[in-house]
């Protein structure tokens, strides 16, 4: 087995001094292709220098026909990625859509950035969190609700919200998870069926809250994204025999390209309501 872990890389080639090469470590029992490594590790990012050299290591003992292959495509492929670096891969979904699915790849990445947008509008609001919580989604069974579906829900005073939920009460755990990861900052304090949720009032320590929530919720836009990525490049790697190395590896570059652009306009949606909430320009 090959494991990849560091490879000294300079002037965009290889060294290839046998004494230079150890091995120190493995990922896992796998035998991940070079860009697998970049892309889970980010060491390429991570230990580039002031003259864009990296450094990574491989084990010098192995003579076994996938080094042989490793070194026969490493240097392009760390070609493409140091000038990735100046710029993002340019996309060609006609070469993309040689291996998968482009306006399916593109449908799975739009759903996840449609959805950090609802989870803004819906649940970071400066106004009244009454009618923010209406409509919060929970699942319960395998089905989804709204608050209000499942629950009665009336004021007791200006700064408490109480939520009856004796009609249902086998979906109060799930009630309180739907709440806890909203990302309103709410605070739901439960008394037998019943839950009672102080509003907070609008101070600057709730705006900055709000906002560090918008930031949660955009790291687990990231992660669908990163998850997405991750799955269409196992497809590529299915038909790795059946194409080009070349193109294979091309393909899997444009993919993860295509998600850093949709990553790159969740971050801006974040930013803006980061902005909102803290009333900045």
């Amino acid at each position: 087995m090959l494991f990849l872990t560091e490879i000294q890389l300079e002037n965009r080639e290889f060294l290839r001094n046998g004494s230079d090469l150890a091995c120190y470590d493995h990922l896992n029992g796998e035998q991940p292709s070079l860009y697998e490594l970049l892309l889970q590790r980010e060491l390429l990012a991570d230990k580039l220098d002031s003259e864009g050299r990296g450094h990574f290591i491989v084990r010098k003992s192995d003579r076994s026909p996938s080094l042989r292959r490793f070194f026969h495509f490493a240097s392009t492929t760390c070609k493409i990625l140091l000038a990735e670096k100046k710029g993002p891969v340019p996309i060609n979904e006609d070469e993309v859509g040689e291996l998968i699915s482009v306006s399916r790849l593109k449908d799975d990445l739009q759903k996840g950035l449609d959805q950090l947008k609802s989870d803004y509008m819906k649940h970071l609001s400066l106004r009244s969190a009454s009618g923010s919580i209406e409509n919060l989604p929970v699942e319960f069974e395998g089905e989804t609700y709204t608050l209000q579906e499942i629950a009665q829900i009336g004021r007791k005073g200006s700064q408490l919200l109480v939520v009856n939920l004796s009609g249902f009460p086998t979906v109060i755990k799930d009630v309180l998870k739907a709440i806890n990861d909203s990302g309103m900052g709410l605070n739901p304090q439960q008394d037998g069926t019943t839950l009672f949720i102080p509003v907070p009032k609008v101070t600057k320590e709730y705006r900055e809250n709000l906002a560090k929530n918008a930031k949660t919720l955009f790291q687990k836009f990231k992660d669908h994204c990163r998850d997405i990525q991750n799955k269409y490049i196992r497809e590529v790697k299915k038909k790795e025999k059946e194409v080009s190395s070349d193109l294979a590896h091309s393909v899997q570059l444009q993919i993860h390209s295509m998600a850093e652009l949709y990553v790159s306009e969740g971050e801006k949606v974040m930013i803006a309501k980061q902005n909102e909430l803290l009333g900045k320009d």
